[in-house]
């Protein structure tokens, strides 16, 4: 008999809500994590907290600023006066709990998000064996619940794992941006150095089309 437990872990999520309340600047590596891939539902309610603070430009997660923002969602601020979280106390306990690297933040990240998406799975699956079972259900009808439930499971989650962000990518583009800079600044000359000196030029793969008025 499979065993519910096996498919969250309290501990790692402890980890990642931790780590975010000290390092919120850390989400940024972290697009994958969504608040929904949380078991506990008051922790989602956090993360959603902190990224709609970090987005408006605060980095000061305290409980003050957590209470204003979700005061501005009804549904979380209610999560949170329903499981009776106190903020002041939970950002205290978690300064001995916060991970200072960004490679142990992503180990507890992916590991949420890995056990979100099996739970998913197994609800899909579950609902599935279901409509197995029903005598209306025909083999179209179940053709398309196979191929919808799997659509909408995975564009929920990302699942490459290798996603690069903007700030690892930046330092190559930029140097690629500066190997095209010549005299005439950045861009291939034409034929015409006439129009190359007036400042015109293109890009690899540019069709460049020039008319020119018929001579009487």
């Amino acid at each position: 008999m499979n065993d519910e437990k096996e498919l969250y872990d309290v501990n790692v999520e402890a980890t990642a809500i931790s780590t975010i309340l000290k390092h919120p600047e850390f989400l940024l590596s972290a697009e994958m994590l969504k608040p929904n891939h949380f078991h506990e539902v008051e922790n989602g309610c956090i993360l959603w907290c902190v990224q709609e603070l970090y987005k408006r430009g605060i980095d000061n997660i305290d409980a003050l600023n957590i209470i204003n923002i979700a005061n501005e969602n009804k549904a979380v601020s209610n999560v949170l006066k329903k499981k009776g979280v106190n903020l002041t106390e939970f950002i205290d306990l978690s300064k001995y709990v916060a991970r200072d690297t960004i490679e142990e933040f992503m180990v507890a990240v992916k590991q949420i998000v890995t056990l979100s998406y099996k739970r998913d799975l197994s609800k899909l699956l579950l609902g599935l064996n279901n409509s197995c079972y029903n005598s209306e259900n025909t083999l179209e009808d179940l053709d398309k619940l196979i191929n919808s439930g799997f659509t909408k499971l995975d564009n929920s989650y990302i699942l490459r794992q290798d996603v690069s962000s903007f700030s690892d990518k930046v330092d190559d583009l930029w140097s690629e941006v500066l190997k095209e800079r010549n005299n005439y600044g950045f861009g291939i000359p034409t034929i015409f150095p006439y129009l190359t000196e007036h400042g015109l030029v293109h890009e690899k793969g540019e069709l460049m089309l020039v008319c020119a008025k018929r001579k009487e």
